[in-house]
């Protein structure tokens, strides 16, 4: 410290005086600053009782090793404003007496509503004023991840509804996508997803086969310079179509799951017409016309499925001797056993002077009607003398409502029209056969003379139209 310490029996009484003056005054301003004092080393200093710094701060600390207690300090006086250790984590007591622990197994403790794990690396949130967007990173200009249930997605404009995207309900498993890697260069295109989650949009909308017109996507009309040989045919426009006359047996093509069928049963006979002799002169009904059937069945590829044609009922005998005869039911049409398409009934002999009744239609899909009546004969004789009256035509058998007598009634399109009632004759008309694989009822034999038998109704017919 330098002092003048003075020397006894050798300095004169004024100069000792001064210098233990001087002694003391040194010694009064002794702190152990430099120059007052040797420096106190941490050996000296045995600290018992808090040690106020008096508003100041202590500088250049390189670190704080707190002791760490047992448990979080109360929080009140004196452990209020103060930071320290309890157990393994870091705390601070503010001066409200709220004790917060700062750090959770070495992360911070953000609690509930905040985001954790973000001092692992160099993870970080932050927003950005100028773009409107909140960034998460994974480390360093590295993206992170977002796992999280739906996105709510708006306009950042105020009052923006939104368009929420989901996961699909009780997803079996985690899967990816990826969006194409650019835009397309022009035009439109179809959006594709493979099995590995990659779309693409490699297909056009070419506005040459396709187009779109006021947002809706539609087919061109295509032109035969647009087909592979320069042909368009039925073969590439549609898929087989077998059409079965006779029975036989139908194999479904691999891919062909459908089939549209249209079929008819076979139509029925006609009645056999009347004997003026024996007291029955009127015509006889026409069959009727049979069921009809349009509609989609579902087939297996490479199964076998036997089709049967309904055979067309037979004419009934004419009165030409006791009794005329009914006609026969029409057979049933079927699609192994998955259809079965039924005949026309046959047409009804006549009476007396009452004409037959037409055949029963059979109901369903475009079904037949009820075949007419027979219509009564006239009194007027139009050859004097022999016996013979002028007969009104019996009422068609058929398909298709009853229209008046005489006249036909429709099939369902081109099958099951009813077969035609007969008329008087003075000789022996037998009545008209339906044509083969029509479904028609046969005409009504003729009543006269002698009677002509009854029509045969015609055969069914099956078509299969795979789709």
């Amino acid at each position: 410290m330098g002092l003048p310490v003075p020397t006894p029996a050798q300095d004169p009484g004024p100069d000792y005086a001064e210098n233990e003056q001087t002694c003391f005054n040194t010694i009064d301003l002794h702190d152990h600053s430099p120059g007052k004092g040797v420096p106190i080393n941490s050996n000296g200093i045995d600290i018992n009782a808090d040690l106020p710094f008096n508003g100041f701060n202590a500088t250049l600390v390189k670190t704080v090793n707190f002791d760490p207690q047992a448990m979080p300090l109360t929080g009140s006086s004196p452990n209020l404003g103060c930071v320290y250790v309890a157990g393994n984590e870091l705390y601070y007591n503010d001066e409200a007496g709220n004790v917060v622990q700062v750090t959770n197994n070495g992360s911070v403790n953000a609690g509930a509503g905040s985001i954790t794990g973000l001092p692992s690396g160099t993870a970080s949130a932050s927003y950005s004023s100028v773009s409107k967007t909140f960034i998460w990173q994974s480390a360093t200009s590295t993206a992170a991840n977002m796992d999280g249930g739906s996105f709510i997605f708006r306009e950042v404009v105020p009052g923006a509804n939104g368009v929420t995207v989901s996961s699909p309900t009780s997803l079996a498993a985690d899967y990816q996508m990826f969006w194409p890697p650019s835009l397309p260069g022009s035009g439109n295109k179809f959006l594709t997803i493979d099995s590995s989650g990659n779309m693409g949009d490699t297909y056009d909308v070419d506005n040459s086969t396709l187009q779109v017109v006021s947002s809706v996507i539609s087919v061109k009309t295509i032109t035969n310079s647009q087909i592979v040989d320069n042909s368009i045919s039925t073969g590439k426009l549609t898929r087989n179509i077998t059409t079965f006359l006779t029975n036989g047996t139908y194999t479904a093509p691999a891919g062909v799951n459908y089939v549209r069928i249209v079929a008819c049963g076979g139509g029925g006979g006609g009645a056999g017409g009347g004997n003026v002799v024996y007291g029955n002169s009127r015509g006889s009904g026409g069959g009727g016309g049979a069921q009809i059937f349009e509609g989609v069945l579902q087939v297996t590829p490479g199964n076998s499925y036997s089709v049967t044609i309904g055979a067309g009922g037979n004419g009934g005998a004419s009165n030409a001797g006791p009794p005329a005869a009914n006609g026969s039911v029409g057979g049933t049409t079927s699609f192994d056993v998955l259809l079965n398409v039924i005949g026309g009934n046959g047409g009804i002999q006549a009476s007396g002077t009452t004409g037959g009744a037409g055949g029963s239609g059979q109901p369903g899909t475009h079904a037949g009607g009820d075949g007419q009546s027979g219509s009564s004969g006239g009194t007027t004789d139009t050859v004097p003398g022999d016996g013979y009256l002028t007969q009104r035509g019996s009422g068609n058998g058929g398909a298709g409502a009853s229209v008046g007598a005489g006249i036909g009634g429709a099939g369902g399109g081109a099958y099951g029209a009813g077969g035609a009632g007969g008329a008087n004759s003075p000789g022996s008309v037998a009545g008209v056969s339906a044509a083969d694989n029509t479904g028609g009822g046969g005409g009504g034999g003729v009543g006269g003379s002698f009677g002509g038998a009854g029509g045969s109704g015609g055969s069914g017919i099956l078509i299969v139209y795979e789709i």
